[in-house]
């Protein structure tokens, strides 16, 4: 049953290496037009340990081949992809920057291999203020250290990468999606402005006029209490002036 279980795992394996190949060829190669054949070789190895991964969360489910073989197999699958995530994709990275820059390829591959152990060294001491070890373990286990570390500056940079997305991508798409109105609409729109700037221009008449009405009734209600008032006092000062002079 071992042996079986371990045959099926590895041949899985083969086929998920084989597509990962088939497809960088087949598709992306031939988009991107990369040279390199260690690329392809490290595409097809992600693509079989991240298939794999997959593969045996589905057997765990069901139950499927020797529980010890999907242990071992999984532990396999871990450490191979955080030996890629923490040292091979930065040292390669490093490798191709440097030597699309004309460095010589001695100096390349010396300077790739420091930059992976200073990468590796602070990605280490960037997760000492988590607590992302247990103690009930009492030797340092690699899986743990490197998935945990993994785990917590993964999730803080998909966090900002993804509030990023959410608002970059629709300010700079959206206009792409959007229906471009057509003559009609605009006709319409046009239309509808120039009612609301005549409806306005109407009220602002109104509004002038009830304006010119309400000032010529405040003059009409005030002119007729000088008239009073000289009606009283003309006479009365007349009145004056003349008894002043008779005697």
């Amino acid at each position: 049953m071992i042996f079986f279980g371990a045959a099926v795992l590895l041949l899985s394996n083969c086929l998920f290496f084989g597509f990962g190949w088939f497809f960088f060829r087949s598709k992306l190669f031939r988009d991107f037009e990369i040279k390199r054949v260690w690329v392809q070789w490290h595409f097809a190895v992600v693509f079989m340990l991240a298939s794999s991964m997959l593969q045996l969360i589905i057997f765990e489910v069901l139950d499927v081949l020797d529980r010890d073989i999907r242990w071992y197999n999984w532990k396999i699958n871990l450490y191979g992809m955080l030996a890629y995530v923490l040292l091979v994709i930065p040292y390669y990275q490093c490798l191709l920057f440097l030597t699309d820059y004309g460095i010589s390829q001695s100096r390349s591959v010396v300077s790739s291999a420091v930059f992976a152990c200073v990468f590796l060294y602070v990605f280490l001491r960037l997760g000492d203020p988590f607590p992302v070890l247990t103690s009930q373990y009492g030797h340092l286990d690699l899986i743990e250290l490197g998935v945990s570390r993994v785990g917590v500056v993964g999730v803080t940079v998909m966090a900002f990468l993804s509030g990023f997305g959410a608002v970059n991508t629709p300010s700079t798409w959206l206009a792409y999606l959007m229906r471009q109105p057509g003559q009609n609409e605009l006709e319409h729109a046009r239309r509808q402005v120039l009612q609301t700037m005549n409806s306005i221009l109407l009220k602002k008449k109104k509004l002038a006029q009830a304006r010119e009405n309400a000032l010529s009734s405040s003059s009409s209600s005030v002119s007729p209490l000088p008239s009073r008032v000289d009606f009283f006092i003309v006479p009365l000062h007349n009145f004056l002036f003349f008894s002043k002079c008779y005697s």
